[in-house]
């Protein structure tokens, strides 16, 4: 039997698997803050251990499915899903010591896969504020404040919020519109959106 077809079969469900592992253990991060060099890392090692333990799977299955063309998906299948659970708890040792575990490997990978994507979703969302922080300062100081009020109600007090980036020698309308946005996201956005 070839060997293309199982390995491809494997390569595919290491892509599916590998960023929805990512994006769950993330929490927050969406799939595009995902991808970098640390998941490109992630994705190699699981798809290393994920086509060893497919070709291994093979010869086992193969005396059991003989010639069943859907043989190359389940030894994917198996090498896949089994993986975690056969190769994780084999050891590596190098002169006579452990050095890891494939499961540490692969765990460590997963960690800064999962924290360069957390990192990368802080940033694009910390880039989007400052976007709509500079796009909501064209407006005027009168419809800013109308925005900020309309947003957070009674409890929004303008001359407070002039006070203290004048204390601190801010730029007033900046700091009004960095309110709007970090606060009010979904209203600033619809703000800016009305004005393109």
């Amino acid at each position: 039997m070839q060997l293309v077809i199982p390995i491809l079969f494997v390569l595919a469900f290491t892509l599916l698997i590998a960023p929805i592992d990512v994006v769950v253990r993330a929490k927050q991060a969406d799939l595009k803050d995902c991808f970098g060099p640390a998941f490109w890392f992630y994705l190699l090692i699981l798809l290393i251990g994920n086509v060893v333990a497919a070709l291994l799977a093979l010869p086992l299955l193969e005396q059991q499915m003989k010639d069943s063309p859907a043989l190359p998906f389940v030894a994917a299948f198996a090498g896949v899903f089994a993986f975690q659970g056969v190769l994780s708890n084999t050891n590596v040792s190098l002169f006579g010591k452990g050095v890891l575990t494939i499961d540490d490997w692969i765990d460590k990978a997963r960690t800064a896969s999962v924290g360069a994507a957390i990192t990368k979703h802080a940033r694009n969302e910390r880039d989007a504020i400052m976007r709509m922080a500079t796009a909501l300062q064209a407006l005027d100081d009168d419809q800013l404040n109308t925005h900020l009020l309309n947003s957070g109600g009674p409890t929004i007090v303008i001359g407070d919020i002039e006070a203290r980036a004048t204390s601190s020698g801010a730029n007033v309308k900046l700091y009004k519109a960095l309110i709007l946005a970090t606060e009010y996201p979904d209203h600033a956005r619809a703000v800016v959106q009305s004005r393109r």
